[in-house]
């Protein structure tokens, strides 16, 4: 891509995502950006969001009678617990597909090898998350991830 300031074609970097999380009864949800800048200047050329959600609530329920030592048919109500994101770790991710799957006549697959340049490129993000609920004196951590991708060319261009 030409980079808007110095109009040179210039390498592409991929920044670190951008995060803004929520924790409410054991649902976490939010938004994840990415951006590519430019290696020369780092103005951003193209950006993607993402819509963040990781339901831990089976997680919360499973740790929550485990810790407190309650039966089965005890229900429990997340509503009642407070929660708290403790610890979130985005990484940026970026693949190429570099062969292709055929099946032939008589039903073998094969793998071809994709000229490097018919590959799709594709950018995402991988989150990991620990939340934390508490409750009175009671406090049960569950960690959960997400992730997604999007191909290059459905990035959306900021220039």
């Amino acid at each position: 891509m030409i980079c808007p300031s110095c109009n040179k074609f210039a390498p592409n970097e991929l920044g670190e995502p951008e995060l803004e999380l929520d924790a409410e009864a054991g649902i976490i949800t939010g938004n994840c950006r990415i951006v590519i800048t430019s290696g020369c200047c780092g103005d951003e050329l193209k950006e993607s969001n993402f819509e963040v959600e990781i339901d831990l609530a089976d997680k919360f329920d499973a740790a929550i009678r485990e810790h407190l030592k309650l039966a089965g048919d005890v229900e429990v109500d997340l509503s009642e617990w407070e929660f708290e994101i403790t610890d979130e770790t985005p990484e940026a991710t970026d693949r190429s597909e570099t062969t292709s799957k055929h099946t032939k006549k008589d039903g073998t697959v094969v793998e071809k090898p994709i000229p490097y340049r018919y590959q799709k490129r594709f950018y995402g993000a991988y989150v990991q998350v620990t939340v934390t609920a508490t409750k009175d004196d009671a406090s049960v951590s569950v960690d959960g991830e997400w992730s997604d991708e999007v191909p290059a060319s459905g990035m959306d261009e900021l220039t």
